[in-house]
């Protein structure tokens, strides 16, 4: 009866899906996610900062950043590393 409603049984991959939409939301609008680190969308939510720790997260091989996500991420244009961009 709740997943027919709906129902978020996973409240952590329910937030990383929601911060990965706002930043497909910025790409669409800004072309690239070149987010400034202190850059945060119209209802606060801090984008900038969620950048940088996905960055982050990715050099130390963090296992939270998965393959799956670091693909979702990658398709949206992420530069991984400064000297990429």
């Amino acid at each position: 009866m709740l997943d027919e409603i709906g129902m978020q049984w996973d409240a952590r991959e329910a937030k990383w899906q929601c911060a990965l939409r706002r930043a497909g939301e910025y790409r669409a609008a800004h072309g690239d996610l070149a987010v400034p680190v202190n850059y945060k969308t119209e209802d606060g939510f801090c984008l900038g900062d969620w950048i940088r720790r996905m960055r982050e997260s990715y050099a130390a091989h963090d296992a939270r950043l998965t393959p799956e996500r670091v693909e979702n991420l990658s398709a949206l244009g992420m530069v991984w590393a400064p000297a990429e961009g």
